[in-house]
């Protein structure tokens, strides 16, 4: 495909309503909410207003606004809340290292009540201050969530998932925007993606149309968006790369370039992209490959850190995510962070800069990848972790509760747990050492998770195949 040139302006409004007509999502087909011409109705700045209500009205619902809520006034378009405080209050400031005021985590999980929304918001009640007055409540949502590529949410593999939704088995998905080849999967007008053409390959020709779908169905939209695993940027700002102490690029095993995750510059990139989702409606930024590359001793060795500061790569990573979360501060749009599953239980930060007790308190949802296939022969005592799931889950978030009292006693409120589980099968680890993972194994896991407290969860499957029999 042809290299895209860097656009001299930014598309004007016309521009972007004639490129919604082009490409329109084929989950809007036939839905009735599309204007003669082709474009969706809720397209522009409106459309991010509607979605931005959309968002209020599901998190009403998912809280119970009578107990979450003594009073909403609204008065002149600006709302004001009587929180009751001992469902919020304000937490510490966190330390020096990120000082911004850490926000209140969800509360442990409860399955979202049935029936209609509430009541609904208008327009004219949306400000920013009533969306931070609303993310310092305890929001119980329980989040039955799968991941979708770019690939499955652009294309006719996307009815799939609709049916599952449909069915009411699941509420949330995890939608590629930013991949760990660094290609982002929508038409983009951050203006570094642009020139670098990691938007030329577009999966998903029309995201508007996408979110509008989704959140008429009452979907819980999450952006995963990959901060560090990206060649094609490392490629085209090889300063910005990991770089060789001859000079060189650093390459992983596979042959994948990273980006240096001290390059602030690179923090701004994915930031920018953040705040441009948001502005799309989309309720949550997941970060995901928000890390150094592993085998951080052998790495260590090989190359040279743009990090002139001396900070530690545990200290790198939660500036990045402080950084993004100042960022996201104006916007309705909640932060969470995917971190190894060892993470829940080692000291360190595995060096490759996650440390539970810094990432924490910087995020709404903390997810650890709990994939039992990951995990070493004998973690835990369990000789074979891919066929004893049920156990490494279990184990996994004891550990976890630990590190969340840890912060508590620390002064700070942890973020809530929603573990990524496995629902695909790890064939490679070899014979005798994996199983087939199918209803039995998937839901083993959830019923692990909630056996800890943890109700909220997503299924990650890279083929996006997912069974109705996984839910219920």
């Amino acid at each position: 495909m042809r290299r895209g040139r860097r656009p001299k302006r930014a598309p004007r409004a016309a521009e972007r309503r004639a490129f919604r007509r082009r490409k329109i999502h084929p989950l809007r087909a036939g839905m009735g909410k599309v204007k003669r011409g082709g474009a969706p109705m809720e397209g522009g700045s409106i459309g991010r207003a509607i979605r931005r209500i959309r968002l209020i009205v599901l998190v009403f619902a998912a809280a119970g606004i009578p107990a979450a809520l003594t009073a909403l006034n609204v008065s002149g378009g600006r709302a004001a809340a009587e929180i009751d405080s001992k469902s919020a209050h304000e937490a510490p400031s966190l330390p020096a290292l990120a000082p911004e005021p850490s926000l209140p985590a969800l509360a442990p999980d409860r399955p979202p009540t049935a029936g209609p929304s509430p009541a609904p918001v208008t327009a004219s009640d949306w400000n920013g201050e009533n969306f931070e007055t609303i993310r310092r409540l305890r929001i119980p949502y329980a989040v039955r969530g799968v991941y979708v590529t770019g690939w499955t949410a652009g294309g006719p593999k996307m009815a799939d998932i609709l049916a599952l939704i449909d069915q009411g088995l699941v509420n949330a998905v995890v939608i590629d925007v930013k991949e760990d080849r660094g290609r982002i999967t929508y038409r983009t007008d951050v203006p570094l993606a642009r020139t670098v053409g990691a938007d030329r390959e577009r999966m998903i020709p029309d995201l508007d149309g996408l979110l509008d779908a989704l959140h008429e169905r009452n979907v819980y939209v999450i952006a995963r968006l990959v901060s560090f695993k990206d060649p094609l940027l490392a490629t085209a700002r090889p300063e910005w790369a990991l770089r060789l102490k001859d000079g060189g690029l650093y390459r992983d095993a596979k042959g994948v370039a990273w980006i240096d995750a001290y390059q602030q510059p690179v923090w701004a990139y994915n930031a920018d992209i953040a705040v441009e989702l948001a502005e799309k409606g989309v309720q949550e930024i997941q970060l995901d490959y928000v890390r150094f590359p592993e085998n951080g001793s052998v790495v260590d060795r090989l190359v040279r850190y743009a990090n002139p500061d001396g900070r530690s790569k545990a200290e790198g990573i939660a500036d990045y995510i402080a950084t993004v979360r100042e960022r996201l501060r104006p916007y309705p749009v909640f932060l969470s962070a995917d971190v190894f599953g060892l993470v829940t239980t080692v000291a360190d930060d595995m060096n490759i800069g996650q440390k539970w007790e810094l990432i924490s308190p910087r995020v709404d949802v903390i997810s650890p990848m709990m994939y039992p296939s990951h995990y070493a022969p004998g973690s835990y005592g369990v000789p074979k972790p891919d066929l004893a799931p049920a156990a490494i889950i279990a184990a996994g978030l004891q550990d976890a509760a630990r590190k969340d009292a840890a912060v508590r006693a620390a002064g700070y409120r942890p973020a809530a747990i929603r573990p990524w589980y496995q629902a695909f099968s790890a064939s490679w680890l070899g014979t005798g050492n994996w199983m087939p993972y199918g209803p039995a194994e998937v839901k083993s896991q959830i019923t692990a998770g909630e056996a800890a407290g943890i109700r909220s969860y997503l299924l990650w499957d890279p083929a996006n195949r997912y069974e109705a029999a996984y839910f219920r």
